[in-house]
């Protein structure tokens, strides 16, 4: 684990608790407020210039089992997908999955994956940041960058980035920090990289930490509420959730989905101290942007009638 990666967690650990930053400024400088308000501003206006987009996505799912929390667990397990994606606004989606295999070291363990809901992001993430669409987390993650945002972190800009843009020129990328100010049902803890002439998040990675991931309350006795916060807190205790949502510039305008990660680790303590590590990791490419083409989502029935039978039926 890097040196970063732990500043983060530690940070997110110690946000559990409220504390007296959460009536100062949510930004560390004038610097942060002014890139952050930008990011806000154009997030809101970000999708208007994709009306649609057909590309292909490669998913990769591996499972491990370890007996050390820390340790480097060999995958056990995996299973890979090919599959077409068409998407159009305001959000609809179709995926055709064109080929599948896996792979395993025990034959008591086999991956087999099917999702009746999208498992990635198709185009930005919007106020809840969900993975495996409504799914997780119980109750949607607050984005940094929604209206109500700067209540619940704070922002640091801590480093910026040069790279050579694959079309030429170059690209300037600004670091965020971003950490819970306050104790809440769904946050996150991570970083944001943003493209400085465009304001766009161009990377988003982060840990969900929260009081209310797991479950909600099934009704509204208090009993229901004590259930809830005791079955989040043991969940928190040995299950981490981590994610990793890249984009990549296409036609020199476009910032679009280019790599999504889903990590985390099971830790079951009375088992022997079992781990079971897991990543899913989806990647995006071959993309057409706004080919007008509309979605077809039924298909006409192929001609299987049999001529012979058609035969008999005129012969009657």
């Amino acid at each position: 684990m890097g040196a970063n990666h732990l500043v983060v967690l530690l940070l997110a650990s110690v946000a559990q608790t409220p504390t007296s930053d959460s009536t100062s400024s949510p930004y560390s400088t004038a610097a942060t407020q002014h890139l952050v308000q930008r990011a806000m501003a154009r997030r809101q206006t970000s999708d208007s210039a994709v009306a649609d987009y057909r590309a292909r996505i490669f998913y990769r799912l591996s499972v491990g089992m370890g007996r050390r929390r820390w340790a480097q667990v060999p995958a056990s397990a995996v299973e890979e997908q090919v599959a077409e994606v068409q998407w159009q606004r305001p959000n609809d989606l179709r995926v055709d999955v064109v080929g599948r295999r896996a792979r395993s070291r025990s034959a008591s363990l086999e991956l087999s994956s099917v999702w009746d809901r999208p498992w990635f992001v198709p185009r930005s993430v919007d106020d809840s940041v969900r993975i495996f669409s409504d799914e997780f987390p119980a109750t949607g993650a607050l984005h940094p960058l929604a209206p109500s945002g700067p209540g619940w972190y704070r922002y640091a800009l801590t480093s910026e980035l040069s790279v050579a843009a694959g079309q030429g020129g170059r690209l300037r990328l600004f670091r965020v920090d971003v950490t819970p100010r306050r104790t809440g049902p769904a946050l996150i803890a991570g970083r944001m990289w943003i493209d400085s002439a465009s304001a766009e998040v161009v990377r988003l990675t982060f840990r969900y930490v929260g009081t209310g991931l797991w479950v909600r309350p099934e009704g509204t006795a208090r009993s229901d509420s004590s259930s809830a916060r005791r079955i989040n807190s043991l969940a928190n205790q040995v299950v981490s959730v981590d994610a990793d949502l890249e984009y990549g510039l296409q036609d020199a305008r476009y910032w679009m989905p280019y790599r999504q990660v889903v990590a985390g680790r099971v830790r079951i303590p009375v088992v022997s101290d079992l781990v079971i590590p897991f990543r899913a990791v989806t990647t995006f490419e071959d993309f057409e942007i706004n080919t007008g083409q509309p979605i077809a989502f039924e298909l006409a029935l192929p001609d299987t009638s049999d001529p012979d039978s058609l035969r008999l039926i005129r012969r009657g």
